[in-house]
């Protein structure tokens, strides 16, 4: 439940805070005679941050709801391999979030003067929660034993198909389950057949 508790406050502090924080002054602040938001790079970079912290956002309710539906099989082998996987991506991912949503602020993102910097009180308190609770190298193991899991590559692929297939990393993560065989459904088109939703 820590580890859950630790990807929902990373998460909360790359969305609400860090990204909140960054859009605002590149709206105000002039580079090149045009505000940075209109600077094609800013643009890029913060649409990255938009859709990594939607993302991030997106796995931390989903683990939340399978720690909190534990009389279903299927939510319940997805907390064992998304508890480890939240918190090491999420959690490692926080403190260069807030560091690239700091630069966005310039000078001001790193000064701490009275109750100004905000900014910079997020980038301190980002690593705490990467290192609480055990660091990335104890979420393998972690990961690891919950792949060996008779169920996990069925969890998998259900959860794929419901939210529209595997990614890359998806595809790779099903491939490390040891012992486990995956069909040609499963590799040409995301997941398998029978687990495709019904429309």
């Amino acid at each position: 439940m820590t580890r859950l508790d630790c990807g929902l406050g990373i998460s909360g502090l790359m969305h609400h805070q860090s990204l909140s924080l960054a859009l605002n002054p590149t709206a105000q602040r002039q580079a090149f005679g045009k505000p940075l938001l209109q600077q094609p790079l800013m643009r890029n970079m913060l649409a990255e941050f938009a859709i990594e912290s939607e993302a991030a956002c997106g796995t931390s309710i989903t683990l939340a709801r399978c720690f909190y539906h534990q009389e279903d099989a299927h939510e319940e082998a997805l907390t064992r391999l998304l508890t480890p996987v939240a918190k090491f991506s999420i959690c490692k991912r926080g403190s260069a979030f807030a560091q690239e949503a700091m630069e966005c602020l310039g000078a001001n993102g790193y000064v701490q003067e009275g109750d100004k910097g905000i900014m910079a009180r997020i980038y301190r308190e980002m690593p705490v929660k990467s290192i609480w609770e055990g660091a990335g190298n104890s979420m393998v193991p972690d990961l690891s034993r919950a792949l060996r899991k008779p169920d996990a590559v069925a969890a998998l692929a259900l959860q794929a198909a419901l939210s529209g297939g595997f990614t890359r990393g998806g595809g790779r993560l099903l491939r490390l389950a040891p012992g486990r065989r995956l069909g040609p459904d499963l590799r040409h088109t995301g997941f398998p057949h029978r687990f495709r939703p019904h429309h």
